[in-house]
């Protein structure tokens, strides 16, 4: 089942969807009229750092765990400008992450979620894609 809006800020009421900083506001007023809340979703924004893979003949086994600490260690973090953003080069490739983090708790009765990430149409026409991945299926609960 996908949630609505409604049920989203239910299900942030009671602790079974955590988002930090939780997005604002929850409705859209004539004050605030961007609300991050649509229907069926809530939107995140981009942190506030780019990681840019360094050039060089780097390789990594990815049947080997670690892979987050071989990016860090072999990407140039750049902040981004908040005035004037970033510039994306041709055939540049870049990592980013949401300034949000979200946490969905197992809770005893039975009724934890699931969420997915998915990308904006208007922003991938722009070349800013979401990692598409399938499911983890190594966690199973």
């Amino acid at each position: 089942m996908v949630l609505s809006n409604v049920e989203i800020h239910k299900a942030l009421d009671e602790g079974r969807l955590i988002i930090s900083p939780e997005p604002s506001p929850r409705q859209p007023t004539s004050a605030n009229p961007d609300c991050p809340y649509n229907t069926t979703s809530v939107d995140l924004r981009l942190g506030t750092t780019l990681s840019i893979p360094k050039s060089g003949p780097f390789s990594y086994d990815l049947r080997k765990p670690g892979i987050a600490r071989f990016l860090s260690q072999n990407c140039d973090h750049i902040p981004i400008d908040p005035v004037g953003g970033y510039t994306l080069k041709t055939h540049q490739f870049v990592l980013g992450e949401t300034l949000e983090r979200l946490t969905l708790p197992i809770v005893a009765d039975g009724q934890t979620l699931a969420a997915r990430i998915e990308g904006k149409s208007s922003f991938a026409r722009c070349g800013l894609l979401v990692h598409f991945t399938g499911p983890d299926c190594s966690r199973r609960i």
